[in-house]
């Protein structure tokens, strides 16, 4: 279906997306992009007349030659038709001993979703990949539109078919200060808490990915193969703190609303490291991060939930073993989120898919 000389019907197929609409900039404050991180801080995504982001770009590749000649094919085609180049990251796969790893030195990528009549299900436990410990089986339509969804349909006009909803958010890593955090965290702990530890428990993962949570049955497997886990077993967070990263942004058998444990809110999620590795010691000053891409059919029930209610709102959970279910219709705040991605009208990345 052909639309794109349609702009008044393209707008009005696009009217139920609230937060796709209003863009970036728009949400930031709802979502905690305040301060330092408030939109006059950002590189793209937030800019007006020309700089302003039509479309977003990934290039991936295998090799870095590879990677060369399609981006010289791009530029050609930038210059063909007058495209403007708003912003540009280079993310690559980090190297050595950090391979599969972020800047701040952890595992990453683990606990991605698996997708029904894509990947194949687990013949002795059913609802899970096969061969990946913990991995749930999810509708594709919660990624993927004109797909059931686990709902039903997310509706959307026919155009969309087969397409996702994709958010990019460019997140700077101050690893030297990260660093001196956990250490200097440290001295607040009496017993044998040290920062290894610590760290741990800030992120809810040994740095090799190894979960703090105790698995749900016997699971065979080191390291991030130990992953069959609900928390289920670990109400009060003796295990894996409330506070920890893995927790508040996926908390599994805590995530459900009014008792229940809905499967709409995953995300497919893509990391890709920008900037050099950190070599250690203090801050070189130099930038570097995560570029976080994912992909999902609602801003609303996915991203924004996961940033906006999971993520920094102090009240989910509260910390006991009963805790409050946020409900979208009981909320004080719009569930509003940055709806455009924050992006560049290129990102760069080799030897690791987006």
């Amino acid at each position: 279906m052909t639309i794109a000389n349609k702009p008044d019907q393209i707008k009005k197929d696009l009217s139920t997306f609230t937060s796709l609409c209003a863009g970036a900039a728009a949400r930031a404050e709802d979502l905690g992009d305040t301060g330092e991180s408030d939109p006059t801080t950002w590189l793209f995504g937030a800019g007006t007349g020309d700089k302003v982001v039509h479309a977003v770009l990934s290039v991936a590749a295998d090799t870095e030659a590879l990677l060369k000649e399609k981006l010289k094919n791009l530029d050609t085609v930038e210059q063909t038709h007058q495209i403007t180049r708003v912003h540009v990251d280079e993310g690559r796969t980090l190297k050595s001993d950090l391979k599969g790893h972020e800047h701040f030195g952890n595992k990453d990528g683990i606990s991605q979703p698996g997708v029904k009549d894509f990947h194949r299900e687990d013949a002795g436990r059913k609802g899970f990949r096969d061969n990946h410990a913990g991995t749930e089986l999810i509708e594709p339509g919660e990624f993927v539109f004109g797909h059931k969804s686990e709902q039903g349909d997310r509706k959307a006009p026919a155009w969309m078919k087969n397409g996702s909803l994709q958010v990019v958010r460019r997140l700077r890593q101050d690893v030297a200060g990260w660093n001196k955090a956990v250490v200097d965290g440290v001295k607040n702990f009496t017993g044998n808490m040290d920062a290894d530890r610590l760290g741990a428990c800030l992120g809810g993962r040994a740095k090799d990915g190894t979960p703090l949570a105790p698995p749900c049955s016997a699971v065979t497997g080191l390291g991030s193969d130990r992953n069959g886990f609900d928390h289920a077993n670990d109400p009060i967070g003796r295990h894996t703190p409330w506070a920890a990263h893995i927790r508040r942004t996926h908390p599994r058998a805590f995530a459900g609303i009014v008792g229940k444990k809905p499967k709409n809110h995953r995300l497919m999620r893509r990391g890709i490291p920008y900037g050099p590795e950190f070599k250690g010691g203090p801050d070189d000053g130099k930038d570097r991060g995560l570029m976080f891409v994912c992909y999902g059919t609602s801003l609303e029930e996915q991203f924004e939930l996961v940033q906006q209610h999971w993520s920094d709102d102090d009240a989910f959970p509260p910390g006991k073993a009963s805790p409050t279910r946020w409900s979208p219709t009981a909320s004080p705040r719009s569930s509003a989120s940055s709806a455009r991605p924050r992006s560049s009208s290129r990102t760069a990345s080799s030897a690791r898919s987006t």
